[in-house]
């Protein structure tokens, strides 16, 4: 029962990261086209996403870690490598296609978290221009030259 049970969550993982992986790069082709309003639609299917996705692996730790307890070994790889293990090939492969998921998921974060720091500098660099004054005399009173300010609206890391 147990095994079945971490076969449908691997498999259910997996199913989940692919959707994942297609939101990031439906992502990615909106920022790149810089369209705000798809930005704002996707970002609500984002966030149901992440919940399934945390729900699930929340139940694949359970599943994994009983296992693991019952077996004597630590991590879901050892579980499947498991010499007990029924269906060895068949989560061996859901294992894998979840691993290379993530990758593509991270990869794909990180590209989108780049593109949304260039639009932020773009904004930063654009509001500055926008708001700075050219006619600022050069000079003080004292005859000193004086360093133009440079107004700072947005200064938010990501």
């Amino acid at each position: 029962m147990a095994w079945q049970a971490l076969e449908a969550a691997l498999a259910a993982e997996v199913e989940l990261l692919g959707r994942a992986v297609e939101l990031g790069e439906q992502k990615r082709h909106i920022l790149t086209a810089n369209d705000v309003a798809a930005l704002e639609e996707l970002l609500p299917k984002e966030e149901k996403l992440a919940n399934e996705l945390k729900t699930m692996e929340f139940q694949l730790t359970g599943i994994a870690s009983r296992l693991a307890g019952q077996l004597g070994v630590r991590t879901l790889e050892e579980v499947i490598n498991a010499p007990d293990c029924p269906r060895r090939e068949v989560l061996g492969q859901l294992f894998e296609q979840m691993v290379i998921r993530l990758a593509a998921l991270k990869r794909l974060n990180e590209q989108n978290q780049l593109l949304i720091e260039q639009a932020l500098h773009f904004i930063d660099y654009s509001l500055r221009v926008l708001v700075s004054s050219p006619d600022e005399p050069a000079y003080d009173a004292d005859g000193k030259s004086r360093q133009p300010t440079k107004p700072r609206l947005l200064d938010r890391k990501l």
